[in-house]
């Protein structure tokens, strides 16, 4: 059996034979990207100090791709030069306008569908940075006072930025009489929307808090293992145990691909069908290919040959490349909740840090605190994740 590794992987590789398939114009925005890739990287590995061209690297991507203003490290906004402020403010604007599951940046917990009355809390998490913002100089008080005020019609936002008002109090970054007007705003909005309530607490659901309430299993021993990648490292010989049907092509991801699997965790396995060009697991989904960009693009295709192999995975790759607009940040925010998230953030990091997750805010409730997204070396890992493998040409 031969193992490919994951196609956001092979975008590192431009000499694969993969990629030969693509114009000249895919060729040369992988070569583009993988430019900015290796600059930014060098120096997120070194650590500080970070490099003018560091910074211009980041500013270039965060352009393309706004997003990124949500994870980078805090050390890398604490430490940046002057001319950074202005283009991470204007891309954190633009996150303003995304509306993303609370629980997604938290420990995922977000109740099945079939055991739950209502729908899962939303919110803007770039108003949760705001502490920082200001600890930083990138805002003065003022302007959070100034958001609250000339936002309050986006009801949303304006409870998000709230929930960092406490933080900012305790941290003495807020004068009283600015926290008073703020809390004046917030009392003429309509109350917060109610979250979602837990009717029947499934098997599933038992299972998942005890193994967390035991730290999924693990001991301090746990590491994290090539958790920026390359993925295709963390496979070994156990995978040919998953040899697929004639006609069919096994994919291989879960936490043990990505690094934070238990010893005792196995691979999350798929199949992909040669005749169809579908996922079988995930019929009918994959008629929206946002809905399994994580699976085609971020796991390892395992067939009888490499030939054949590499024609499947480029054939069914190849959908993903110069997409529309609206179509490709679909795709990019679903593998942004795989590669990020859901488990990273909310087990992996975690278990591999159980005494001293996010020791500086896991006070903070309002925030989600104790999440991980605020631990900078999470943040890091997910900052190269996020320039490594979360972009399509």
């Amino acid at each position: 059996m031969h193992v490919q590794a994951p196609f956001i992987e092979l975008l590192h590789k431009p000499t694969d034979p993969i990629l030969s398939g693509l114009d000249s114009s895919a060729r040369e925005k992988i070569s583009w990207r993988n430019s900015l890739t290796r600059t930014i990287c060098a120096d997120l590995e070194q650590g500080r100090p970070y490099s003018d061209a560091f910074y211009g690297a980041i500013a270039t991507i965060m352009d393309e791709q706004p997003r990124l203003t949500l994870y980078l490290p805090f050390n890398v906004l604490e430490h940046a030069p002057e001319g950074f402020c202005d283009a991470y403010l204007g891309n954190w604007k633009r996150c303003w306008g995304y509306r993303d599951i609370r629980e997604c940046f938290n420990q995922g917990d977000i109740y099945e569908r079939t055991a739950r009355r209502g729908e899962p809390e939303r919110i803007v998490k770039a108003m949760h940075l705001l502490p920082w913002l200001v600890q930083y100089g990138y805002l003065s008080a003022n302007d959070v006072v100034t958001i609250v005020r000339f936002m309050r019609e986006d009801q949303l936002l304006c409870w998000s930025a709230y929930d960092a008002l406490e933080i900012m109090e305790k941290r003495e970054q807020i004068s009283r009489d600015q926290s008073f007007k703020i809390r004046e705003f917030m009392s003429c909005l309509t109350p917060r929307l109610a979250t979602s309530e837990l009717l029947v607490e499934t098997p599933a659901r038992k299972q998942w808090l005890a193994e967390r309430s035991q730290n999924y299993g693990v001991g301090e021993e746990f590491e994290l293992r090539n958790p920026t990648g390359p993925f295709s490292a963390n496979l070994d010989e156990s995978v040919q145990a998953f040899t697929p049907k004639a006609g069919q092509i096994t994919l291989i991801g879960g936490s043990r691909l990505k690094g934070y699997g238990r010893p005792q965790s196995d691979y999350d396995i798929y199949h992909y069908d040669l005749y169809s060009g579908q996922i079988l697991e995930m019929v009918p989904l994959c008629d929206d290919i946002a809905n399994v960009a994580h699976i085609i693009l971020g796991m390892a295709w395992m067939g009888p040959d490499e030939k054949n192999v590499a024609a499947a995975q480029y054939e069914a790759a190849k959908h993903y490349i110069s997409l529309d607009a609206e179509t490709r940040q679909r795709c990019l925010n679903r593998m942004e909740m795989d590669l990020l998230q859901f488990r990273l953030m909310h087990k992996g990091f975690p278990a591999a840090h159980p005494r001293d997750c996010s020791i500086e805010t896991r006070m903070f409730d309002s925030i989600d605190g104790a999440s991980a997204f605020y631990d900078d070396r999470y943040r890091i890992i997910a900052t190269e994740l996020f320039i490594k493998y979360l972009w399509l040409p």
